[in-house]
C-alpha cells in the first residue's frame, strides 16, 4: 500500500513545478539604495517611487470571471532588500459609497480593502497576507492551503499609511522582510505573489493582478511571481516583549477582594530567515475583550474558544493537520514554554514544549463532551514534520504528549494530501493514542480519508472517519469518539452576470454514523440553497432530516440503550447592507430537537437577529440577540434570551474606547424538570476598556468589568463581582 501511495505521489508531483507562475503575473522588483530618506505619508512624493515598478490590477475575478475591472487600481512596488514597499492607488466611481472606518486591527472586512499575498517558499502551502483599508487599518494573516483557512491570528510589526483623495484613496505599505520566513539558501529569490482589491460600492468585487481559474480550487497555486529581492539577513533582530498585568477582583457577595500582579515575557529569536525560536514566561492571558456570548442551555458539548496569545499564534499553521490535534487553549495557565519552527526547502518542522500549572483535558464520547481540569501541573509537548513532495502533495507526521501527576497521554499521527490534478485531491490521516489515567492504561486509533473533486461549477466528495472508544488527543480538540462515519457531499454553482444575485449555489450531503461495535447512531441528509449579490447580500435556506440517538454525556455505557429520535429542521440566514452605515443579519431555525435534561423529543425555535451601525469614521454599535424556546409535547420547557451589545469608538488608528455588555434571561417551567430548578434566572456582565495600541505587541489597556445576577424571583439584579485591570506591553527590537 505504501509503495502504491508513493507511486501516486510521484506521478502527482510530475505535474507541478512552483505555486507561482510568471505567465500569470511577473514582477521584477527594482532595488533602491537603503540609505535614502523615505517618509510613509500617502503622498508618493519620494524619489524612490520614481524608480518603482508600475502595474495595474487587470482582472475582476469575482463576481465577474476574469473580466476588466469596473474601477481602476494602480500599484507601485520597490525594495531596498530590507523592506518591501508597495503603494496601491485606487479610483472609486462613487465616493459616497466608499466604506472606510477606523477600526480594530484585523477587523477590516466591512470596509473596502487593498493588499497582497506572498508565498515566500513558492510551494502553495502557506501565504502571508497583508491588507489595509483606505485609512490604513491593517490586517495580517496566513492562508493555509491544507485547511482552506484564512486566519488573522498571525501578527507582525509592519507599517501602512492610508489617505483619501479626490478620486479615491491611496495606501502605502512598508513590510520588513525579516518578519517573513523564506529559504535563504536560494541565491535568486522567486516568491509567489498576488495583489488584490476588494471593493464594496455595489457588491463585493475582487480584482487581481492575475486571472483565477475556477476549475482549480487551489488559489495559492495560481499566483504570479515576484523576483529581484535579495533580503539582507546578516542581522535578524530579536523581538522581546515584556508585559505587566495588574488587577483587583472584588467578591461583592462575601465582601472580599484580591489584588493580583502578573509579569510575563515573550521572546522571538529568528535563528535564520526560515527558522524561529519562540520562548515565553507566564504568557499574558488577560481577556482584553470578552468572548462572544453563547446560549448554553441544553448544550451537550464543551464550548470551543479561540486562541489569543501571541506566543502560541506565531507560526501556528506549521502544526495544522486535518484533525485538530493541537488546541493550545487547553494550556490554561502556562508557566514557561518554548517553540521552534523552521522550513528548509521541502521540509517543515515545528516543536512546542510548555509547562502548565494545570492539566486540562477534553473528555469526549459519542454523546457529547466535557472539559476536565485537574489541579496538578502538566508537561506538554507537540511536534510536527511535513515533507512537500510537490505543490498540493505532501506527507506529514505529528506527535503530542501530556503528562500530569496521575495522567499521561501520548499520540502519534501520520497524514498526507495527494493532488492528482487541479480538481481531484485525497486527504488522509491515521493516528493512535495511549492514555495512562491513574494506572489505567487505554489505547485507541483514529482514521480519516476524504476524496474530493472540485471544478468551476460543481463539487463532489466522499469521506470516511473512525475514532475508537479510548482514543484521546490530550492536547487537541477531538470532541467525539467511539464512532465510524461515512459522508457523501456535493454542490453546484450558477454564476449570473448583471443580476441582483451574482452567485447561486445548491449543496447537500448524506451521512450515516455507527459506533465502533456497529450500532447506528445517526443517519442524516441536509440540503442548502445559497445566494450572494448586490448590497453585499447573502441568503441561505436549509433543510435537515435525520434519525439520531441521544443521551446525556456520561449517562450510558451501551449506545443501544440510547433512544432514537426522528428529526426534521429548517433553517434560514440573511444578511445585507441597505446603507453604507447599516448592516442587518437574521438567522433562524425551527424543528425537532432533544431535551437533554430527560432525553426526550422536543421542539426548538432559535432566532438570532444582529444589527450593526457604523457612524462617523470610527464609532460603531453592534447588537446581537439570541432567542431560544423549547417545548415538550406542546408544553413550555424553557425560553432563553441573550443580548450582546458592543460599542466602540476609535479616535484614530491607535486609540479607542470600548463598552460591551452581555445580558441573559432564562425562564423555565419547573414542572417539566426532575430536580429543583429556578423558574427564572438573569445575569448581566459588562466591561469598559480604554486602549492604546502602537502595534500588535505594544499596547496599553485600562478597564473595569462587573457581573450581576438575580438571586431570586422577587429581587432585581445584584452585583456579585467587580474587577479593575490594566495591562502594558512593549515590543523591543534587539541586536
Amino acid at each position: 500500500m505504501f509503495k502504491k501511495f508513493f507511486l501516486v505521489s510521484s506521478l502527482a508531483a510530475s505535474s507541478f513545478a512552483y505555486a507561482g507562475d510568471k505567465s500569470n503575473f511577473n514582477l521584477q522588483v527594482p532595488i533602491v539604495s537603503p540609505n535614502q530618506v523615505f517618509s510613509l505619508d500617502g503622498e508618493l512624493n519620494e524619489p524612490q517611487w520614481q524608480q518603482a515598478a508600475e502595474f495595474s490590477l487587470r482582472y475582476e475575478t469575482s463576481p465577474r470571471e476574469n473580466l476588466a475591472p469596473i474601477e481602476h487600481t494602480q500599484v507601485k512596488a520597490f525594495s531596498d532588500n530590507q523592506y518591501f514597499y508597495v503603494a496601491m492607488i485606487a479610483e472609486v466611481n462613487d465616493k459616497q459609497k466608499l466604506l472606510a472606518h477606523f477600526n480594530r486591527r484585523d477587523d477590516i472586512w466591512r470596509d473596502e480593502v487593498v493588499g497582497f499575498k506572498i508565498d515566500t517558499f513558492n510551494n502553495a502551502a502557506l501565504a502571508y497576507e497583508f491588507f489595509a483599508n483606505p485609512l490604513g487599518v491593517q490586517f495580517d494573516g496566513i492562508e493555509n492551503e491544507l485547511t482552506k483557512r484564512e486566519s488573522g491570528d498571525w501578527d507582525a510589526i509592519w507599517y501602512t499609511k492610508g489617505k483619501l483623495t479626490a478620486s479615491g484613496y491611496t495606501v502605502e505599505f512598508k513590510i520588513p522582510l525579516e518578519i517573513m520566513n523564506f529559504d535563504m539558501a536560494k541565491a535568486d529569490q522567486e516568491w509567489a505573489v498576488e495583489f488584490i482589491r476588494l471593493s464594496l460600492t455595489d457588491m463585493r468585487r475582487r480584482t487581481s493582478t492575475n486571472k483565477i481559474d475556477r476549475n482549480n480550487r487551489c488559489l495559492l497555486c495560481q499566483m504570479g511571481v515576484m523576483s529581484g529581492i535579495n533580503p539582507q539577513t546578516n542581522s535578524l533582530p530579536w523581538q522581546v516583549t515584556p508585559s505587566l498585568v495588574v488587577g483587583r477582583a472584588e467578591d461583592k457577595l462575601n465582601n472580599t477582594a484580591q489584588n493580583d500582579t502578573e509579569a510575563g515575557l515573550d521572546l522571538r529569536i529568528p535563528i535564520s530567515a526560515s527558522s524561529v525560536l519562540n520562548m515565553t514566561v507566564n504568557p499574558d492571558y488577560s481577556q482584553i475583550e470578552a468572548d462572544a456570548g453563547q446560549i448554553t442551555v441544553n448544550n451537550n458539548n464543551a464550548i470551543f474558544l479561540n486562541e489569543k496569545r501571541a506566543f502560541f499564534l506565531d507560526n501556528r499553521d506549521y502544526f495544522d493537520t486535518p484533525l485538530n490535534l493541537l488546541h493550545t487553549r487547553n494550556l490554561i495557565s502556562p508557566e514557561y514554554g518554548a517553540k521552534f519552527t523552521t522550513q528548509q526547502g521541502a521540509h517543515t518542522l515545528g516543536v512546542l514544549a510548555v509547562e502548565d500549572e494545570f492539566t486540562q483535558l477534553l473528555d469526549p464520547s459519542n454523546f457529547g463532551s466535557r472539559v476536565r481540569t485537574l489541579a496538578e501541573k502538566s508537561q506538554n509537548f507537540a511536534g510536527r514534520y511535513r515533507y512537500d513532495i510537490s505543490n498540493g502533495t505532501f506527507v506529514g507526521g505529528s506527535v503530542t504528549y501530556k503528562q500530569g501527576r496521575d495522567f499521561h497521554n501520548a499520540l502519534l499521527s501520520l497524514d498526507s494530501k495527494v493532488s492528482f490534478n487541479d480538481q481531484l485531491q485525497l486527504v488522509t490521516q491515521f493516528s493512535g493514542s495511549q492514555t495512562d489515567n491513574e494506572s489505567e492504561v487505554t489505547t485507541g486509533g483514529q482514521y480519516y480519508a476524504k476524496l474530493s473533486q472540485n471544478t468551476r461549477d460543481y463539487s463532489l466528495s466522499a469521506r470516511y472517519e473512525r475514532i475508537d472508544p479510548d482514543y484521546l488527543a490530550g492536547l487537541g480538540w477531538v470532541s467525539m469518539v467511539d464512532y465510524q462515519k461515512w459522508t457523501l457531499a456535493g454542490g453546484y454553482v450558477w454564476y449570473l452576470d448583471d443580476h441582483f444575485f451574482s452567485e447561486v449555489s445548491l449543496s447537500g450531503d448524506w451521512d450515516i454514523t455507527h459506533d465502533t461495535s456497529g450500532v447506528k447512531l445517526e443517519q442524516e441528509a441536509e440540503a442548502y440553497i445559497e445566494a450572494s449579490g448586490a448590497m453585499q447580500s447573502y441568503f441561505e435556506l436549509g433543510y435537515l432530516t435525520r434519525e439520531q440517538r441521544a443521551a446525556r454525556f456520561g449517562s450510558i455505557n451501551n449506545a443501544e440503550d440510547a433512544p432514537m429520535f426522528d428529526q426534521q429542521r429548517i433553517s434560514a440566514f440573511g444578511k445585507f447592507k441597505p446603507t453604507t452605515a447599516l448592516t442587518l443579519e437574521l438567522y433562524g431555525e425551527y424543528g425537532d430537537a432533544v431535551d437533554y435534561s430527560q432525553v426526550r423529543a422536543a421542539k426548538n425555535l432559535y432566532l438570532s437577529p444582529e444589527l450593526g451601525f457604523e457612524f462617523w469614521q470610527g464609532a460603531s454599535l453592534f447588537i446581537d440577540h439570541g432567542y431560544q424556546k423549547m417545548t415538550v409535547e406542546d408544553k413550555h420547557l424553557f425560553t432563553a434570551n441573550l443580548t450582546d451589545v458592543r460599542f466602540q469608538w476609535y479616535f484614530d488608528l491607535n486609540q479607542f474606547i470600548r463598552l460591551s455588555s452581555i445580558y441573559q434571561n432564562v425562564e423555565r417551567n419547573p414542572n417539566m424538570f426532575l430536580g429543583n430548578v429556578a423558574e427564572k434566572s438573569e445575569s448581566l456582565a459588562s466591561q469598559f476598556l480604554y486602549g492604546y495600541q502602537l502595534n500588535p505587541f505594544s499596547v496599553f489597556y485600562l478597564g473595569t468589568s462587573n457581573g450581576m445576577v438575580k438571586p431570586n424571583d422577587t429581587s432585581g439584579l445584584q452585583e456579585t463581582e467587580r474587577s479593575y485591570f490594566a495591562k502594558v506591553s512593549y515590543a523591543l527590537s534587539l541586536f
